[in-house]
């Protein structure tokens, strides 16, 4: 119900996010996978990276599409990932709010 149109949609996906994860058991959260990825994209150091070897499964009927990571080294490949292993939660979010509600004024 925001007056902004940018925080309305943000606020809507948001809620999405946070009620599926709560149908699912997961609680009431959001995961914002693509903000974060853009979020490092921009600014790197914001993630711990790790290179891995990834893979998407496509042949297990159980596992399809199941994204798989070989740390170790069993597969004999060369990483094709960097894979975030840690990051600041906070710093993130505190970037997202600013960054969206600079967008959010500016767009009116």
């Amino acid at each position: 119900s925001a007056s902004n149109s940018v925080i309305r949609h943000m606020s809507d996906a948001i809620r999405f996010y946070m009620e599926f994860h709560r149908e699912y058991d997961q609680g009431f959260l959001a995961h914002m996978h693509d903000p974060f990825a853009a979020a490092v994209a921009l600014d790197p150091r914001l993630a711990r990276l790790k290179p891995a070897t990834v893979d998407v499964e496509t042949e297990s009927p159980l596992l399809i599409g199941t994204t798989v990571a070989d740390w170790v080294g069993h597969w004999k490949r060369e990483p094709n990932a960097d894979v975030a292993v840690s990051t600041d939660p906070a710093e993130f979010f505190d970037r997202l709010v600013h960054r969206v509600g600079k967008f959010a004024r500016a767009v009116g």
